[in-house]
């Protein structure tokens, strides 16, 4: 509806989109909704181009942009004043950002420019569209989300559609029937909405620690129209309390230039002190160098740094983290990082084809477990690998 808003101005073009055009045909989808609101009117269907267009010249165009990494850019020379998203969830956030530069109009178009979208909670890009749209911490000024219930629409035979939601696992059900965001997905490896309890938060860092260690999952670049979704620096603080409970104290997060990561890390070593091992992960080929330049060139005097060559997939070094929160022995103290972490790990999958966009976060928390949980012993009183130092 909103894109036929104006199909009586001559010039004017809107976008349905959504990941692939089987959804658009399907019954019940956009292209037959069109051609059951069109059929019979003066508006001409395109088979061939899946467009209509009005007597005034106007168009509505359905397309798709598919899971190559560039298929969005096939709209790269082409303008619309409307571009509507479904199921937005589905989407990475980087296409969804790159569809604005084609809003556009010529100057005196008497229509506005608009990008629209739907979607219930749940998919690969839940966790972006939430921070986008929904959490009220962190959604964009300019965002706005109205929420869209069964009430809504007095057109379905409600009992019906409710008693045909229960054959659904819980979650699913919730996040479709209430449009619950924080709902976690079903048979992932992590659930903390599901497993933590109140006593599980703490309001401040405990005094109680035997060891203290920051894992750092580097990376180093900006968001830019090459690569507009590249990967986060994230460095996460884990401590080992005397009763044997593990805490999460805090977490960085960020994507920035060589320059300006290595700026934060030295600054974020500095505020941590020289009681918190900062461990950098190792990955194979260029990593070893990588760690020995921060160890010897970025990490302050007096703070240890060390390297960790990681072994085995993502999922096999989260799984003692994701246990270990289960059964309560992993505490987080209250931050604004942490729904963010939350979000990133419920979309953590073993299988990289159905995990999230980003997994840093979960990187740097089950790098940081691994280390404090094997070796307690190390608080990093000793400034080993300072610049001038012998590598450690």
């Amino acid at each position: 509806m909103g894109a036929l808003q104006y199909v009586d101005v001559p010039g004017y073009a809107a976008l349905l989109l959504r990941r692939n055009y089987k959804q658009l045909a399907l019954p019940g989808s956009l292209i037959p909704l069109s051609h059951s609101w069109l059929d019979g009117t003066d508006a001409r269907w395109h088979e061939g181009q899946k467009r209509w267009t009005f007597p005034s010249g106007a168009t509505l165009t359905f397309g798709f942009v598919g899971a190559n990494y560039d298929d969005v850019r096939k709209y790269e020379t082409s303008e619309f004043q409307y571009i509507g998203v479904d199921e937005l969830t589905s989407w990475e956030e980087s296409d969804y950002r790159f569809l604005f530069s084609r809003l556009r109009r010529v100057e005196g178009l008497p229509v506005p420019i608009r990008m629209r979208s739907g979607s219930n909670p749940g998919g690969r890009g839940h966790a972006w569209v939430k921070a986008r749209f929904v959490d009220p911490v962190t959604r964009l000024g300019r965002a706005v989300f109205i929420k869209a219930l069964l009430d809504d629409n007095p057109y379905l035979d409600a009992a019906e559609y409710v008693e045909t939601l229960q054959e659904l696992h819980p979650t699913h059900w919730r996040r479709i029937l209430y449009g619950d965001w924080d709902a976690a997905d079903p048979g992932e490896m992590f659930q903390p909405r599901v497993w933590l309890e109140p006593t599980d938060f703490l309001d401040a860092v405990p005094t109680d620690v035997l060891a203290r260690v920051r894992y750092w999952d580097l990376a180093a670049a900006e968001p830019s129209e090459a690569n507009p979704d590249p990967d986060y620096t994230a460095g996460a603080r884990i401590s080992r309390r005397r009763s044997g409970v593990y805490c999460v104290e805090h977490l960085v997060r960020f994507r920035q230039t060589p320059g300006t990561t290595e700026k934060i890390v030295a600054e974020t070593a500095r505020s941590d002190g020289s009681r918190c091992t900062q461990w950098v992960e190792q990955v194979p080929g260029a990593g070893k160098a990588l760690v020995d330049h921060y160890k010897r060139n970025v990490c302050p005097e007096g703070i240890t740094m060390r390297g960790d060559p990681v072994k085995g997939s993502k999922g096999l070094r989260a799984r003692p983290l994701a246990a270990a929160m289960e059964k309560h022995r992993v505490q987080f103290v209250r931050g604004p990082w942490v729904e963010t972490l939350f979000d990133e790990m419920e979309a953590f999958s073993e299988d990289p084809q159905h995990s999230g966009a980003h997994d840093d976060q979960v990187d740097g928390c089950s790098g940081g477990f691994a280390r404090v949980r094997v070796r307690p012993d190390i608080t990093g009183s000793t400034a080993a690998g300072r610049k001038g130092g012998t590598p450690t």
